[in-house]
């Protein structure tokens, strides 16, 4: 690879911190040349954290921006903005960054001048040594399978993900309304520009579990929310929102059994581990019908 295409890498932050400082290292020491890259990191809180402003001090490369509107999307729009990259480059400030990872996807870009869009695996790791409990285990089992994502909606997480910057002038900015799927309706517009998307396992991040039941549940409703919202049409008749809300209703449930399938073809897990695995994913299917059925009914979608 002779020819360096400077990469503008987006992160956005909205009150969880914690991995913020680990996020910037991995992103500071990668084997891409220095001088070919830059990172830019948005504030998405109402008003600017002090403690994001002191992390961000230790970093003096790192361009620390502000965007109070609520919503990752949002944030991530005004990073497209103030970058000066031809290839953009997007994670998440909780995620871990492989040395290569830079290097990995222009490399792949290069050697396939038709791919627009490039996506790779979320690989997980707990935050200890203790064992991994039953909602973990369902997190990993359901969350980024992002080469189905690819395949089956046309759209991968913004938490790894390589696009080129004339793909933002064909096809718009992410979606600033949603709260989330905002990246699988993007990606669904890159695909139906008729532009080329790849999934390639060399391109990874690492991306903790969630700590607690409580933050995996409030990550479950914001999810679903955003499906709702991006699939719902308040422009149909009155019977078929109806049959458009329950359909999407169905689809929690049919998600719910996949899981459990998954769960039972497991060859490592005992009985009673399986069995609390069963009882978060069915918890988790009926969460997220609820939410939907919350926000269809005029409640507002929930952010992290």
């Amino acid at each position: 690879m002779n020819f360096k295409p400077n990469v503008s890498v987006i992160v956005p932050v909205y009150q969880n911190i914690e991995y913020l400082s680990c996020c910037l290292d991995s992103l500071t020491n990668q084997i891409y040349p220095k001088e070919c890259y830059e990172i830019i990191v948005i504030d998405n809180n109402p008003q600017p954290l002090e403690e994001i402003k002191n992390i961000a001090v230790a970093y003096p490369t790192i361009k620390l921006l502000h965007q109070p509107k609520p919503g990752s999307y949002a944030a991530r729009n005004t990073g497209v903005r103030a970058s000066h990259g031809s290839i953009l480059a997007f994670t998440d400030a909780d995620c871990l960054i492989s040395p290569n990872w830079i290097t990995s996807a222009v490399e792949i870009l290069q050697n396939n001048i038709e791919c627009k869009y490039l996506a790779g695996p979320i690989h997980f790791f707990p935050h200890s040594n203790r064992r991994v409990a039953s909602f973990q285990w369902h997190e990993q089992i359901n969350s980024f399978p992002k080469d189905k994502f690819l395949v089956e909606q046309k759209g991968a997480p913004t938490a790894n993900l390589f696009t080129y910057r004339n793909v933002f002038n064909t096809v718009g900015l992410f979606n600033e309304n949603l709260k989330s799927g905002g990246d699988i309706e993007w990606g669904q517009r890159v695909n139906k520009a008729n532009l080329t998307q790849i999934f390639d396992q060399n391109v990874y991040v690492n991306h903790p579990l969630r700590k607690s039941m409580k933050e995996y549940l409030l990550q479950m409703r914001r999810i679903s929310g955003g499906v709702y919202e991006h699939y719902f049409n308040p422009n149909y008749s009155f019977l078929r929102r109806q049959i458009q809300t329950v359909f999407l209703i169905g689809n929690d449930l049919v998600e719910v059994f996949a899981t459990i399938k998954k769960i039972y073809n497991f060859k490592n897990k005992d009985l009673k581990s399986k069995f609390g695995i069963y009882v978060v994913a069915i918890y988790i299917g009926f969460i997220k019908a609820l939410e939907k059925i919350r926000v269809h009914f005029g409640g507002e979608t929930k952010r992290l």
